[in-house]
């Protein structure tokens, strides 16, 4: 028996098979895999090794790995007990010939939808590594392949063309090459590496077309020769980076499980005489005696990876979760399995909106899954509490006996890893019940790292302009949206804190009361009067806060000594010119305090107060050692008292540029996109996930803000792509931007905290000063009050949007509103109110505004709502007057967007009129939630906007972008990123979006009548089927809206205008209605109608 690859006898498996397994007349067998049977059997694993498994009424495994070095190794169990094994079995070796020729009619792929293949191979010939054809005749219109030829890859889609790239692979060498598509646009990797793109680069597989592998026409291609593919894996969607990075690591398995495996190896597939049962793969890990070995440990392991993720979209048993959408494990039913080995298959895989999470091990998922059991199932939702009998642990898939290792990913998040800068604006809770809402903590001590690699600390809060805390050892604890990605949460101080000062006026004329109005919980929020946060100056690794205190200039630099046990702060204080003296709070008079300079102090109330004059110059040292101690220590260890020096502009800190290059879209497309990495491989490990951008005056090149406070200049965007791109930072630090904006030669940033205004002073190339031109807005701790987007009005007005509270009424009167600031940055007004999760904004030229809203309480669907000044856009949880809650009381948007459409839109642009040719004048949304760009074709039909929104015919991104801004050479940029909630899930990117060659086909009007809809397309669209359906909305306090009253509309006739463009739809029972779909031939528009003409 020369061949074992067919099965003599076909046996049929049972119904009760776990999931994941494979009947044993399958043609796709693993390599390394566990054959179970229910009784007896016989099997010949190759001519001399025969088993018989004689015990009728027990199970039997046989389990048939090969390892990577040595011979194969054998594993026999019955009645759940290891009999034999496990050894080594060398006539079980595999053959090392050349790769079999292997056809899988039934495998169920579609290379004309999302997907991602992956294949390692040895090569010194050439010939086709797998292929999507028909069974038999020549290379035709559709058929696929990737292939060698002239020694370099080539993936080739008939009568479309091809695309090449790459080192030539004929070497003789172990290669991965994996190949994927997303939304039209095909990339190839080899060895870690992109090699080669296409946008537009996918047709439909034609009926009778199916996968082959190492062949795939008679006269195309070739077979493949003079080597060895290793393995095919194909998953039914894109995988992200990070996941295709891990199929180049060791033996790839680090990704997530595939819809399909094949190695082609010529004798690894057994001849079953008799017996029932199914074969299984074997996994890295034996889950059986993970899940076996279940125990306290391993709840409080689940406990920390569910508290740390997992809570934020499921939420626990004393609060939901931020996504309704997401399953609530205390009451909730399990779509895709509730028994451990499908949650497992759900992490592992992903689920509808689940995403897989290949970050984590085997057993921490299980690990998870136990706490899930025991926490959520077991006592509060049994019926979802699954049984593990011994059955079921048998079930549950075996490991390898020699395989690598599951090795836990142990290090630090990026979030931990970058260097923030010398400070950091954020919100820190410094003690219970203190929190430090427009918080700045400085680093003390010198070193490289940035604020977070520090020892000691102050934390300042510039709504009051006290020093909230001082502490040394640890920073914080992480927490947060944008750090650990935790919703409901927020950061605090995490090490020894040596003093902390209340939440009141750190400086006063007289007395310290806190005279801000409270807000609805009660506390108080915001800038206090008389105290005016100016900014902060930057000389190398030492910052100086600037103030005016109540009409006086204050300089300010923190420091320390560091003194064993008890450590020493020190204020360094310069106060200009003023009518009268300074009061100001130091710290509890629990602690030493002793003031070098001009000044004096005293005890008041309990705590330290120095009195300091006109012009004083003085130095504050605070510390837990005894009076005595400190005195001395002061006269000894006087610092400079100049501060002067440090606000002319400093030595620059990050002297470094990082050079990526701009990778070229195809051009053959109505719509070209070009990609600009961006520089993840940075010496401050920088992570980099885009909130907004602006063009330098000069047109040449763009600042982009990352969300986790650094900015960055890139030179090189207006080349032709393939380009060099240099990349600088210019600022760290900064909290959380989300808007970027030059007026005139001023660059401002959009922060959670304030709108700020960068100063380089020196021309150096790097923010020396980073200067709070407007700080209004107040914060609470809320992880979900976002300030997004900046953009100016033609008298430098500034206007941006800030997010309301998630499923909680507002706070604050900024809490879902639009936001005006005027051009001298002295007062904000409150232009429009009744937002929930407004991303971005775009300012028109009659007054009115375009703001995208987000579904959810009080917010049915996703909006695109046209604002005018004074409005009200329905969610009651937004700070509004409004009490109302008919539909009635609300403006209503200009479109709903069901979640299918768009989950999440974010900021609209207008096309300028002479750009994209007859697309220039029209306005397009941009989409965070699948990473796509749509047009969005309008009309006012009595005082009321409605209209629809249509993609544009070009690939999806890899992450959502929010942000657009067209660009001097008339291609619209963009950049975005992904936090949660969103299809697109990269975790940032930049981009350019030019107008090619090839026909949009695009709507560029559209006009509601009685009976009719009108469509004007930017060209001709010939005869195009048509289809029309109507749904409603609820809007409720719920999260959310189904869709109600879903019907098919009839399309009676359709009239096309003599040159093909406009399309009059004759639809006898058209009506108003909240949503619609309309398929014209290959678009599909979404919109909203309010009235008919």
């Amino acid at each position: 028996m020369k061949r074992l690859y067919l099965c003599l006898l076909t046996a049929t498996s049972l119904a009760a098979a776990p999931r994941d397994t494979l009947p044993l007349d399958s043609k796709d067998w693993p390599a390394n895999y566990r054959l179970h049977f229910e009784g007896a059997a016989k099997v010949r694993l190759s001519d001399d090794l025969a088993l018989a498994l004689e015990q009728a009424d027990a199970p039997h495994d046989i389990a048939v790995e090969h390892p990577a070095k040595g011979p194969p190794v054998l594993r026999v169990w019955s009645g759940g007990k290891l009999v034999r094994g496990p050894e080594e079995a060398p006539s079980l070796a595999k053959a090392e010939a050349a790769a079999a020729v292997a056809e899988f009619p039934d495998a169920n792929l579609d290379f004309g939808a999302d997907f991602t293949a992956v294949t390692s191979f040895e090569s010194k010939g050439g010939g086709t590594l797998f292929s999507m054809c028909a069974r038999t005749g020549d290379w035709s219109p559709s058929a696929k392949a990737l292939y060698i030829e002239d020694g370099r890859l080539v993936y080739d889609i008939g009568w479309l063309g091809a695309m090449n790239g790459g080192p030539r692979v004929n070497d003789g060498k172990p290669h991965t090459a994996v190949l994927t598509v997303r939304g039209g646009t095909a990339r190839l990797w080899l060895d870690g590496k992109v090699i080669a793109k296409k946008d537009g680069f996918t047709k439909e597989d034609p009926d009778g077309h199916f996968l082959k592998i190492g062949r795939a026409t008679p006269d195309f291609g070739g077979d493949f020769n003079k080597g060895t593919i290793r393995a095919v894996r194909i998953w039914k969607r894109v995988l992200p980076d990070d996941e295709i990075a891990l199929l180049f690591k060791k033996d790839g398995s680090g990704a997530n499980t595939p819809d399909f495996t094949h190695r082609p190896d010529s004798n690894a597939r057994p001849v079953i005489e008799s017996g029932s049962g199914w074969v299984q793969p074997l996994e890295l890990s034996d889950h059986a005696e993970i899940v076996g070995g279940w125990n306290a440990k391993t709840l409080e392991e689940g406990a920390a990876i569910y508290n740390s993720l997992c809570i934020v979209c499921h939420g626990d048993a004393k609060q939901a979760g931020s996504l309704p959408t997401a399953m609530r494990f205390t009451d909730g039913q399990f779509k895709n399995g509730a028994d451990p080995h499908s949650m497992y298959l759900t992490l592992t895989k992903g689920y509808n909106q689940m995403v897989a999470q290949p970050q984590y091990t085997t057993a921490q998922k299980y690990a998870v899954i136990h706490y899930i059991r025991e926490t959520f199932l077991r006592s509060n939702n049994p019926t979802q509490y699954t049984e593990l009998t011994p059955a079921a642990l048998a079930s549950l898939p075996k490991g390898l006996a020699r395989g690598a290792a599951e090795v836990e990913d142990r290090s630090l998040p990026p979030y931990q890893r970058m260097d923030l800068g010398p400070a950091l604006f954020w919100t820190y809770q410094v003690a219970p019940g203190n929190i430090a809402q427009k918080g700045i903590a400085i680093r003390l001590d010198d070193g490289p790292g940035g604020v977070s690699k520090g020892r000691a600390w102050m934390v300042y809060d510039h709504d009051t302009m006290r020093v909230a805390a001082a502490s040394t050892g640890s920073f914080v604890d992480w927490k947060g949206i944008a750090f650990d990605g935790s919703h409901g949460t927020h950061t605090g101080l995490n090490g020894d804190k040596h003093f902390i000062n209340p939440v009141a006026p750190g400086w006063s004329l007289d007395r310290f009361d806190d005279t801000r109005e409270p807000a609805k919980d009660g506390k108080k929020y915001g800038p206090h009067s008389g105290l005016k946060f100016e900014g902060i100056y930057q000389h190398g690794n030492r910052v100086v806060i600037a103030a005016n205190i109540h009409g006086t200039r204050v300089l300010e630099s923190p420091a320390w000594l560091d003194y064993g046990t008890t450590p020493v702060f020190i204020r360094t204080i310069h106060v200009a010119e003023s009518k009268q003296p300074l009061k100001l709070r130091v710290a509890p008079d629990n602690v030493s305090v002793v003031l070098r300079g001009d000044g004096s102090l005293a005890k008041q109330d309990g705590f330290w107060i120095a009195t300091l004059p006109a012009a004083a110059k003085a130095q504050i040292f605070i510390s837990r050692a005894d009076a005595a101690s400190l005195e001395s220590l002061a006269k000894t260890e006087t610092p400079p008292l100049d501060l002067t020096p440090l606000t002319r502009g400093g030595p620059p800190k990050w002297t470094q540029t990082v050079t990526t290059t701009s990778v070229a879209g195809d051009e053959s497309g109505p719509f070209i996109t070009d990609d600009f990495p961006l520089p993840l491989d940075n010496p401050w490990q920088s992570w980099l996930r885009p909130g907004g951008f602006d063009f330098t005056p000069d047109g040449k090149a763009a600042i982009v803000a990352m969300w986790n406070g650094d900015v960055w200049r890139v030179e090189g965007v207006m080349d032709k792509a393939p380009a060099k791109l240099t990349w600088r930072r210019i600022a760290s630090g900064l909290f959380q931007p989300l808007g970027v904006k030059f007026r005139g030669d001023e660059l401002f940033i959009t922060c959670r905290d304030q709108i700020a205004r960068l100063k380089d002073l020196n021309a150096d190339g790097e923010t020396d000063f980073i200067e709070c031109f407007n700080d209004d807005a107040q914060v609470t701790e809320h992880f979900h009050e976002f300030a997004m987007g900046l953009q100016t009005d033609a008298a430098g007005n500034f206007y941006y949007a800030k997010s309301g509270r998630h499923a909680l009424d507002s706070v604050v009167p900024q809490h879902g509103t639009l936001l005006k600031v005027s051009a001298d940055g002295s007062k904000t007004e409150i232009l429009a109110t009744g937002f929930r999760a407004a991303n971005g904004v775009c300012v028109n030229d009659d007054g009115t505004f375009f703001v995208t809203d987000q579904e959810g309480f009080w917010t049915p669907k996703n909006r695109i709502n046209r604002v005018k000044p004074g409005g009200f856009y329905g969610n009651m949880f937004g700070y509004t007057s409004v009490t109302d809650t008919s539909d009635s009381a609300m403006e209503p948007p200009m479109v709903w967007m069901t979640n299918a459409k768009d989950r999440s839109p974010a900021e609209l642009v207008w096309v300028p009129k002479n750009a994209w040719g007859n697309l220039g004048g029209s306005l397009l949304n941009l989409s965070y939630g699948i990473g796509r760009v749509f047009i969005v074709p309008n009309e006012e039909v009595g005082g009321q906007w409605q209209g629809a929104v249509c993609e544009l015919p070009m690939p999806a991104f890899d992450t959502g972008i929010m942000r657009g801004r067209f660009g001097p050479d008339g291609a619209l940029y963009t950049c975005g990123m992904f936090a949660w909630a969103g299809n697109a899930t990269a975790p940032g990117g930049f981009h350019r979006i030019r107008r090619g060659e090839a026909p949009a086909q695009v709507p560029l009007a559209v006009t509601a009548t009685k009976g009719a809809i009108t469509l004007t397309f930017s060209e001709a669209v010939g005869n195009p089927d048509c289809s029309m359906k109507m749904w409603s909305l609820k809007r409720s306090a719920k999260y959310g809206s189904g869709h109600h009253d879903e019907r098919e509309v009839q399309i009676r006739g359709v009239k096309a205008s003599a040159d093909g463009r406009t399309l009059t739809l004759d639809i006898p029972d058209l009506a108003p209605t909240h949503c619609y779909e309309l398929k014209i031939g290959d678009r599909v528009l979404h919109g909203t109608i309010h009235s008919l003409r």
